[in-house]
């Protein structure tokens, strides 16, 4: 990994500085396999594939974030800047992925009905880009991806060894510009909720997010307001909050997209999902559970 992450056209470094820095990179890596591995164990890509057209948005986003990957490091691998697509893949594992992505799809992985939409649409996306992410750094760490290989569910037609396989194609992944903009919209409103919360976490105001509940306003009919409104119902999901309210004002302060409060929740709490849900104690069948809960529960317990 140290010498594909150094630019050959340059004076080579080596130290143990950079050598630490390459360590937490790898770590980073093999987490990152590791727990996408995990969390698709009971996912048979034969049969359990959500088609794009049937994808969540945020799944949706994530595997054209990864096409738009692929093309880029083909295109490095085609110059010889290896160096660059190690950068990049790190980029994209770390903060797309680990930060955001997988972080924010937990909660439909280990909650929501195990064989329903929701979490089959997450196990897809994570199943393609992992198997993409494989095929991608095989040339790069090959006794690492070979061995995540030897662990990955594969297709029925699949060979054993990822070096049998070809380098994914950025055409293989969909494309959807819209999407992508209104992402980065959406982002933006994210970085405001984020401070948000840790600033009310610094001020004892709330401990887990999950316990907090985010008011947010935004200019009526703006490019910002229709990211946020674009996702609905999965704005707690994405926002890592349990409640998320919603306000439509004539204008804010000059350079601000958006204002964010953040309050305590008291309502009583899920002790499977952990979030102070509405709906507790709706389901005679499962009183201390939220409704969504005790449907993956009975789903489970249905389960031939």
């Amino acid at each position: 990994m140290w010498t594909a992450s150094e630019d050959y056209k340059d004076d080579i470094r080596l130290s143990q500085e950079i050598l630490n820095r390459l360590i937490e990179a790898y770590r980073k890596i093999r987490n990152t396999f590791r727990f996408m591995l995990g969390v698709i164990p009971d996912f048979n890509p034969d049969t359990d594939m959500v088609p794009p057209e049937k994808l969540l948005l945020q799944d949706r986003w994530a595997l054209v974030r990864f096409g738009e990957l692929v093309d880029k490091i083909r295109s490095f691998y085609d110059t010889y800047d290896f160096h660059a697509a190690v950068r990049n893949m790190l980029d994209f594992l770390v903060l797309d992925m680990s930060a955001f992505f997988l972080h924010m799809s937990k909660d439909r992985l280990y909650c929501a009905v195990p064989t329903g939409i929701e979490r089959r649409s997450a196990q897809t996306v994570i199943w393609q880009i992992l198997d993409g992410c494989l095929r991608l750094m095989a040339p790069l760490l090959s006794f690492t991806v070979e061995e995540a290989w030897g662990h990955f569910g594969k297709k029925a037609d699949a060979p054993d060894s990822v070096f049998l396989t070809s380098l994914p194609d950025a055409s293989d992944y969909p494309t959807d510009p819209e999407l992508m903009t209104t992402m980065a919209q959406f982002f933006e409103v994210r970085d405001i909720v984020l401070k948000a919360l840790e600033e009310s976490r610094a001020a004892k105001l709330i401990g887990h997010p999950l316990a907090a509940a985010v008011h947010l306003q935004l200019v009526a009919d703006s490019e910002h307001q229709k990211a946020v409104m674009y996702f609905g119902k999965d704005l707690p999901e994405l926002l890592a909050v349990s409640r998320v309210t919603l306000e439509n004002v004539a204008s804010l302060p000059p350079d601000t997209i958006a204002v964010a409060q953040v309050t305590p929740i008291t309502d009583e709490r899920c002790p499977r999902c952990w979030n102070h849900a509405l709906t507790i104690g709706t389901d005679p069948n499962h009183p201390e559970l939220c409704a969504r809960c005790a449907e993956a529960i009975r789903s489970i317990e249905n389960d031939p």
